[in-house]
């Protein structure tokens, strides 16, 4: 299989895979900024530690890298956040 072939199926999987996810209240966000080996990309990662589960994972740092995830919760969920964590 092609490099392509397999990036393919792996965002059909995880679309697929979000859309199943249901949309439970979310008490703390923990968000870390990181770089991928080899490469001078960076990313950001946000998850819900109490759960243990990746919520959102975006290209780049800052601002921009959570506005999606921001956009995606909506008004209502993002409302039942008490904390955030970040490392610096």
């Amino acid at each position: 299989m092609s490099w392509n072939a397999v990036s393919g199926i792996m965002e059909r999987a995880v679309r697929r895979g979000l859309g199943c996810r249901e949309t439970e209240p979310v008490r703390r966000l923990s968000v870390d900024e990181t770089s991928f080996k080899l490469c001078p990309r960076s990313g950001t990662v946000v998850a819900d530690p109490d759960a243990g589960r990746v919520l959102h994972v975006a290209e780049g740092r800052g601002r921009e890298a959570l506005e999606s995830f921001y956009e995606h919760m909506g008004g209502e969920r993002l409302a039942t956040v008490e904390s955030v964590s970040m490392d610096m």
